[in-house]
């Protein structure tokens, strides 16, 4: 009979780690090519609250529903491991300014809940692996602050990927006055995307890969240039497409909405 094990690991200072604001996905044990049944999503339902999601298949998956204003971010969760391997369990992966707080759920769930006065960007990484780390399955998701920026607190702004065959990704990004609607093949060591950009105002947009690579750009998307497109290849597992705001608001920031696709 498998034991279940629920760890907590408590949060300790990691400002350097944020200062990137992106998943930490590089230098990882060896991983096998996503498909079929990885996803995630993390979206708006209101002026205020958020759900988020992330799938992968074998038995792990993490749900949140969260609630924003400009001076309080606060979210409850849990994370689940139902596979069927003795050796692996369910580790999720919170970063914010603030420390990092890492939820193990083995043969089970664990919920939890985050409170935070002083709401900043938020990183999730969500990974089913064994205790050494030998081996791992993993994604990343970035939910940014919304402090000073009311307009993106809107139902259906946010950012969604999922496979809608063995090897093809398609992914979005919604967010005020713009859209990214993109695909990509599952080839590794090397995949291609193409993404089609929307805006009615003038955004920047970059496409990274590993280790935060700049792989290809299309900045100045404005209306009367819309749509545009920006296209990528040479990737490996991992991939960001990010849309800033060309012109920044609230204290300089570009305001940059993301999607890390596994």
């Amino acid at each position: 009979m498998r034991l279940r094990r629920l760890v907590l690991i408590p949060a300790v200072a990691c400002a350097a780690v944020l200062a990137s604001a992106a998943p930490a996905l590089a230098n990882n044990p060896p991983e096998n090519t996503a498909t079929v049944g990885w996803s995630q999503d993390w979206h708006f339902t209101d002026a205020n609250n958020w759900t988020m999601s992330m799938t992968i298949p074998g038995g792990v998956t993490v749900t949140v529903t969260g609630y924003d204003t400009d001076d309080v971010r606060y979210f409850t969760g849990t994370v689940t491991d139902t596979t069927p391997d003795s050796e692996a369990c369910a580790w999720l992966d919170f970063m914010e300014d603030g420390g990092e707080q890492t939820w193990i759920a083995c043969n089970g769930s664990v919920s939890f809940t985050q409170f935070d006065p002083t709401p900043n960007d938020y990183t999730f990484s969500l990974a089913m692996r064994n205790d050494n780390n030998t081996w791992r399955q993993q994604m990343g998701m970035v939910i940014p602050t919304t402090k000073g920026y009311p307009a993106m607190r809107a139902a259906g702004n946010g950012v969604h990927w999922s496979y809608a065959t063995p090897t093809l990704v398609n992914y979005a990004i919604v967010r005020p006055g713009a859209a990214v609607n993109g695909y990509a093949n599952a080839g590794v060591p090397s995949r291609s995307t193409t993404a089609t950009i929307y805006s009615s105002t003038c955004t920047n947009n970059t496409v990274t890969g590993e280790y935060q690579a700049v792989l290809a750009t299309a900045n100045g998307v404005c209306a009367s240039s819309s749509p545009g497109t920006v296209s990528a290849s040479g990737i490996e597992h991992y991939f960001r497409v990010v849309n800033c705001l060309q012109i920044r608001i609230h204290g300089g920031n570009p305001r940059c909405v993301e999607v890390t696709v596994r």
